[in-house]
């Protein structure tokens, strides 16, 4: 999507790992710090459609990648890939490739949970911090998924992780494909 949405500012990198990510490149003007937007599920930088523009008004310097698994960016099949320290590490790539050393991150829904890894395993290339709809994610316990639904199923009357579990069904992929719209 990143070079659909905003084919003057886009750029393709393939990295050490041989992963190809598809992200927004804007340089700052001056001494203007640069801002990672980390986009949420199911979607890609075209989320950040209005902060870009914004940003880049002001002089900010803008990262905006279609995460792992989205939009121009390569799409694996090793669930293994998929590995939120891999993908900071794939992160960290892309910034050291435009010799960022440091950023303001800003993730919304599934990209909160990176970011929350970018605080642990990045620490050093963040200067601040903001958690969109998801707060941070403490990398220890467990996130029990069928506990997390049965409190919501009783709080509110329906569970709002009921998807993850029909993803990952037999069936859930002849599903989609045969009520797909597009």
């Amino acid at each position: 999507m990143a070079s659909i949405a905003f084919p003057d500012i886009s750029e393709t990198l393939r990295l050490a790992n041989g992963t190809t990510y598809s992200y927004v490149h804007v340089k700052p003007q001056g001494n203007k710090p640069y801002t990672l937007f980390l986009h949420g599920f199911p979607s890609s930088s075209y989320d950040w459609r209005r902060q870009i523009p914004f940003l880049q008004k002001l002089g900010y310097g803008v990262i905006a990648p279609d995460l792992l698994g989205y939009g121009g960016t390569d799409k694996p099949s090793a669930l293994e890939s998929y590995r939120l320290k891999g993908m900071c590490e794939d992160l960290a790539s892309i910034l050291d490739h435009h010799q960022i050393q440091e950023v303001i991150a800003v993730g919304h829904d599934w990209g909160s949970n990176l970011l929350s890894r970018m605080v642990n395993y990045q620490p050093d290339r963040v200067s601040a911090y903001v958690f969109l709809d998801v707060g941070y994610s403490h990398p220890s316990g467990k996130f029990d998924v069928d506990l997390i639904n049965k409190m919501i199923q009783e709080r509110i009357g329906y569970t709002t992780f009921g998807y993850w579990l029909f993803f990952n069904a037999p069936d859930s992929a002849e599903i989609i494909t045969s009520n797909n719209e597009y």
